[in-house]
């Protein structure tokens, strides 16, 4: 239905740029949200000739809009397969709908990340603190992409950059405790012993033992067990 109501609206350039935007943007995002992806769109498509960038961000910003909870918070929830699947498909064809751009390239570097395109993620994170800074969320996105790829010599930049996060952030805050869960991983997959992770689980278990909620807190109790 939401189809049908949308292609009812001519695809009139005289309408003021605000509104074609407007339309394009729920057009993008129903199509986003049906699992279907915008690639096969016959509209979109004729947007992205008449203005790849224009389109980009218009998609960047239902992009924004889709993935807006932050990482931390995002680890530390059930995943949603179906929701990660459709962000997923929607940063990839933004990623080939025009060269990005600062702003897109931040957007779609939690974006990726959030949906497990590691691979994907890390060169857009790379570029996104080339031409943003060291934010932490941006650090959070190439440890996040780095980590998930598990490439021996990027284990190391992602533990490098959780601990530059970790004490950027506040403090038993869903990112902090995303940083200490994964540095934590990051010693066992180095073939850390026991006695390098299981002091630093007990010490988390004293200042919190919901340690950042139960998403987390199974993972800590999994790292535990492997290490016990």
């Amino acid at each position: 239905r939401a189809f049908a109501a949308l292609d009812r609206v001519p695809a009139d350039p005289s309408l003021p740029e605000g509104l074609r935007e407007r339309l394009l943007e729920e057009r993008i995002r129903a199509r986003a949200l049906s699992g279907r992806g915008i690639d096969a769109d016959a509209r979109v498509a004729d947007a992205v000739r008449a203005d790849g960038a224009g389109t980009a961000d218009c998609a960047a910003r239902v992009l924004r809009r889709m993935s807006a909870v932050d990482l931390g918070t995002l680890a530390s929830e059930r995943r949603d397969e179906r929701w990660a699947a459709e962000v997923g498909r929607l940063a990839s064809a933004v990623g080939r709908m025009a060269p990005p751009p600062a702003a897109r390239d931040e957007v779609l570097a939690r974006a990726l990340v959030a949906a497990g395109l590691h691979s994907d993620a890390l060169p857009v994170a790379r570029r996104a603190i080339a031409e943003r800074g060291e934010r932490a969320d941006l650090l959070l996105a190439l440890a996040e992409a780095l980590a998930g790829i598990g490439a021996p010599d990027g284990l190391a930049e992602a533990m490098a950059a959780y601990d530059r996060v970790a004490r950027s952030v506040p403090e038993r805050s869903a990112s902090w405790w995303l940083c200490q869960l994964r540095r934590l991983q990051v010693l066992d997959r180095a073939g850390r012993s026991r006695l390098a992770i299981a002091p630093r689980i007990a010490r988390l278990r004293a200042v919190d033992p919901g340690r950042g909620g139960p998403e987390l807190a199974a993972q800590f109790l999994a790292l535990a067990a492997r290490d016990g």
